[in-house]
């Protein structure tokens, strides 16, 4: 089979069912269809794999650069053409990408048309409009399409958390003519319409303003999308996977008790949750398992080698995902008191640079960082008794501010699940259950 002539992307998140019409309007001849989905979602595009849905889909952190990446790295066409979930194309579109082609562009848009009557959604398309004609600027959700060479040459969309289509026209000016199609891809006015028509717009352009006079993308993303400036990582393997242990016997059960415990712990608090899995395949497993978290918990996987490696994968990746201050904790701390979590954001929020909460083998239960950082965490010698000692020098090393918390223990043998079993504690409801006492309520934190 020859290569597509155009690879079409969609990022997908929390719209799974929803996909299908934008898919639907990409269809022909010489093209492939790629949904690019986030890693919450699998457990949704599981289920629509086994109802059918032929779609390609391929699995990114959240993100719609991060996600529209991983699509084009998937993808085998000449052209790329990133496509929002809500969107749709207009027939003969492909028509207007050989246009672009024929006449030397090596990138383009399509006019922007909103599915909705009145005179509200006429006028936000003729600002659009207006927009485009006079800075060059589309946005993504006109459909997006690039020549793959020079998609490669500019380096892709950026990994930003917001901002990622303005930053992509920017590197593309200068290397090629923008080609904008007359016809419109025709997006859903369901956001204007949750948010109001006014207040959306001036949103979007407030928010396009202050990028362009420097402001923190992060913190814009933030506030655009309501995330908190904390989230905490549970760093798990899924609980079908057994590991090495020192708890003896370790069931499945054990393991799925033990990650939930933890899981409660984390959940439904002031900062945002992710779960860190492994392995990757076990994605729409672990996206079940915290589905009826509140605040749209992010889902990763874990890479790299050993704990230091995977450890700073997932910091590096959540602070891309427009995070401030990023705290990691095992998944075996089915009584932590969410209050040692608080304490150690605050530790950050207020000026350390790395915050590491003791264990009572010499290594920690919790680490935090206020930073992006590469390597720091390469070397050490985990599962030692020195992985302490040795990562506060490390910090030392480099002038960073080190603060600790209270020490804490995790679940590291029989005698821990014993101790879980007989503390005066309501936390570790399911693990408690499992080991044969029936719980009291979780207080509140």
């Amino acid at each position: 089979m020859s290569e597509p002539f155009v690879s079409v992307v969609i990022p997908v998140w929390r719209d799974v069912a929803g996909v299908a019409d934008a898919a639907a309007s990409a269809s022909g001849e010489e093209v492939e269809i790629i949904a690019a989905a986030a890693w919450e979602d699998a457990e949704a595009v599981g289920a629509a794999r086994r109802a059918g849905e032929r779609l390609r889909w391929v699995f990114a952190r959240r993100g719609r650069g991060n996600q529209m990446n991983a699509g084009a790295a998937a993808a085998a066409g000449e052209w790329l053409l990133f496509l929002h979930a809500d969107s749709v194309l207009p027939d003969g579109w492909l028509h207007d990408i050989r246009s672009a082609a024929d006449t030397g562009c090596a990138a383009g848009c399509f006019r922007f048309g909103l599915a909705a009557a009145g005179w509200r959604p006429r006028m936000w398309e003729r600002l659009v409009a207006l927009r485009v004609r006079l800075f060059d600027l589309p946005y993504g959700d006109q459909g997006l399409f690039v020549r793959r060479d020079l998609f490669e040459a500019v380096g892709g969309y950026p990994d930003m958390p917001l901002m990622e289509d303005v930053e992509l026209v920017r590197r593309i000016h200068g290397r090629t003519r923008l080609y904008k199609a007359t016809s419109a891809v025709v997006t859903s006015a369901r956001r204007w319409e949750r948010d109001g028509w006014f207040r959306r717009s001036a949103t979007n352009l407030t928010i396009l303003l202050r990028y362009r006079l420097g402001a923190d993308v992060r913190r814009l993303a933030r506030h655009y999308m309501g995330t908190s400036e904390a989230v905490v990582g549970v760093m798990a393997r899924a609980p079908s996977r057994p590991g090495k242990t020192r708890l003896g016997q370790s069931t499945e059960a054990l393991r799925r008790a033990l990650l939930l415990d933890t899981w409660d712990v984390v959940a439904g608090e002031a900062w945002d949750a992710a779960l860190v899995f492994m392995p990757s395949e076990t994605a729409e497993e672990c996206a079940a398992l915290v589905r009826p978290a509140e605040g749209n918990p992010l889902l990763l996987p874990q890479s790299g080698g050993d704990l230091g490696e995977r450890m700073s994968a997932a910091f590096r990746q959540l602070f891309a995902a427009g995070y401030a201050r990023v705290i990691l904790i095992g998944s075996d701390l089915p009584s932590l008191p969410s209050s040692r979590i608080a304490d150690a954001d605050r530790a950050l929020r207020t000026g350390a640079d790395l915050v590491l909460g003791p264990a009572e083998d010499g290594g920690y239960y919790l680490i935090g960082l206020s930073r992006p950082t590469d390597a720091f965490l390469s070397g050490i010698s985990w599962g030692g008794p020195d992985v302490l000692r040795q990562t506060v020098a490390r910090a030392r090393a480099v002038g960073w501010r080190v603060e600790t918390i209270e020490p804490w223990y995790d679940v590291d043998s029989p005698a821990d699940l014993a101790r879980i079993a007989t503390e005066p504690d309501a936390r570790g409801s399911r693990t408690r259950q499992l080991l044969g006492e029936q719980p009291p309520e979780r207080p509140p934190s």
